[in-house]
């Protein structure tokens, strides 16, 4: 039996139905609950009980038992393949993301890329969500690390590893008419601006500022930071987005930064008390070296 299948079954478990971990695992609802039957019919024993058509699911007691059972397979496999990995050095395998939307471009060429090009065995799976999306995907273990740019919904659960601070910018193209004339800018200088913002920060500004949409000429409010870029070919609409220091726009745009009390950051994060594979390790410790 692969192991696959036990791990997909944890997850469907820990889903609440074949229909919802099929979405988590990017794949087919008859294709796990062909695999549920492979299982049922090893095993002699009903292990699910669903409703045809509804997000319906409960666990037989076998189900129950072999739920708990391959919780302690699955994480003893997992411990086995760090520490192989560990004691003959091998930096290699999949090496899996959340991320903010918008992020995986910057990150790539910030982070990954330099590393890639020590370890040229790994393989990135970077999987874009809002920060709901992320904190589901790290909980069910279809992640190990997650880049998160907004405050967590259970940050009770998860560790933060390490932080990068961001800062609010206004961003336009050289042709945009009514951008202001300063590289520092005020609150007051945004209100007859038409802008594009960010999921993230337009969260992050309501709660400083209040209702964003009564205060500036809010023209879009969308997930990610490049959409919200996309708005500036325009000509006649602004971007407010976070930049991180150092990090390079095209020369031809006008940048503006909103002098403000509030702090955004950027978060490496994990599931608390889990432990991480051995790529997983060495890649936290190289991203330290990176910022050190």
């Amino acid at each position: 039996m692969e192991t696959n299948y036990y791990r997909n079954f944890i997850i469907i478990v820990e889903s609440g139905s074949i229909t919802s971990a099929a979405e988590v695992l990017h794949t087919t609802q008859p294709t796990l609950s062909k695999q549920m039957q492979v299982l049922e019919n090893m095993l002699q024993t009903e292990l699910l009980v669903t409703k045809r058509g509804a997000k319906f699911m409960r666990l037989t007691a076998a189900g129950e038992i072999l739920y708990k059972r391959l919780k302690e397979l699955c994480s003893v496999e997992d411990l086995m393949l760090n520490e192989l990995a560990s004691a003959t050095n091998r930096v290699e395998g999949v090496l899996r993301f959340s991320i903010a939307p918008g992020r995986s471009e910057r990150f790539i060429q910030r982070v990954l890329h330099p590393f890639h090009e020590r370890y040229p065995n790994v393989i990135f799976e970077l999987n874009e969500g809002i920060i709901t999306t992320q904190e589901e995907q790290l909980l069910l273990g279809r992640t190990e690390i997650g880049i998160c740019n907004v405050e967590l919904t259970q940050p009770e659960k998860f560790e933060i590893l390490c932080t990068r601070a961001e800062h609010l910018a206004l961003v336009a193209s050289s042709n945009f008419q009514n951008f202001p004339r300063k590289h520092q800018i005020k609150w007051s200088d945004l209100r007859d601006v038409p802008v594009a913002i960010s999921g993230g920060c337009a969260v992050a500004l309501e709660k400083l500022y209040g209702d964003i949409k009564q205060e500036l000429n809010v023209v879009s409010i969308s997930t990610s930071k490049q959409t919200a870029l996309a708005w500036i070919e325009t000509n006649r609409v602004a971007a407010i987005v976070p930049l991180e220091k150092g990090e390079l726009m095209r020369s031809d745009l006008q940048i503006a930064y909103l002098q403000s009390n509030m702090s955004l950051e950027k978060s490496i994060v994990r599931v608390k008390n889990r432990s991480l594979s051995y790529v997983a390790e060495v890649f936290l410790d190289f991203y330290k070296e990176l910022e050190s």
